[in-house]
């Protein structure tokens, strides 16, 4: 059963950013605020990007961040599944081999990863764009590879940053079915980061308001 607890401070330029979060398996925080507000630096925390500057970010009782110790646990080992507010694909790779990075770079061969990659494939209807480069795509293709990838490796932390900014509303609708339908079954947790309160409704179990880098709860 995947826990998560962080609570600390770090700055961003001038902003102090606080961040208090305890969650627990199959919960869903929907992080919501103003632009500029400190949400998507929330996710950079715990993805791995930002250092606390005091605090403790832990995972199942596992540390990641200990600004005091100084514990840190880079970001390629903390477990965790992330989408940008950009898809942030690789451009050199195809949709496939995108897909499939995640378990390529655990040292998976191509034909122990081929079934589960074919699996998100049709799972996100990207069979007709198999072969296709990421600049080939639409961003609503763009965004659905991302998301695959995301969820291919399993990870016990999901962090999603605007997932559906930027992308078609047909698009943006069946994305958001899929992440419900996974997140429903989702053993570990997940952070959401959005402006859009169709999103928090259809997928958080809860939300945490944030201004000025201080969260409240709700």
């Amino acid at each position: 059963m995947v826990t998560l607890s962080a609570h600390g401070s770090t700055r961003i330029g001038s902003m102090r950013i606080d961040i208090d979060l305890d969650l627990d398996a199959g919960e869903v925080v929907g992080v919501v605020g103003p632009n500029g507000a400190g949400k998507t630096s929330w996710l950079r925390c715990l993805a791995g990007f930002i250092r606390l500057t005091s605090g403790l970010i832990s995972c199942d009782n596992i540390v990641w961040d200990d600004p005091a110790t100084p514990r840190w646990v880079p970001s390629e080992l903390r477990g965790i599944g992330m989408v940008f507010q950009q898809p942030a694909l690789f451009e050199h790779l195809s949709v496939r081999q995108n897909i499939a990075f995640p378990l390529r770079a655990r040292g998976q061969k191509a034909s122990q990863t081929r079934a589960k990659v074919d699996h998100y494939i049709e799972r996100f209807e990207l069979g007709a764009y198999c072969d296709y480069r990421p600049q080939q795509l639409s961003g609503g293709q763009q965004q659905r590879v991302a998301v695959a990838r995301a969820l291919i490796g399993e990870p016990d932390v999901l962090l999603l940053d605007e997932p559906f900014s930027g992308i078609d509303e047909r698009a943006k609708q069946f994305i958001r079915s899929d992440l419900s339908i996974f997140l429903s079954s989702f053993s570990g947790v997940c952070v959401l980061v959005s402006h859009d309160s169709q999103d928090v409704d259809a997928l958080a179990t809860s939300t945490i308001s944030i201004d000025h880098g201080t969260p409240c709860k709700s």
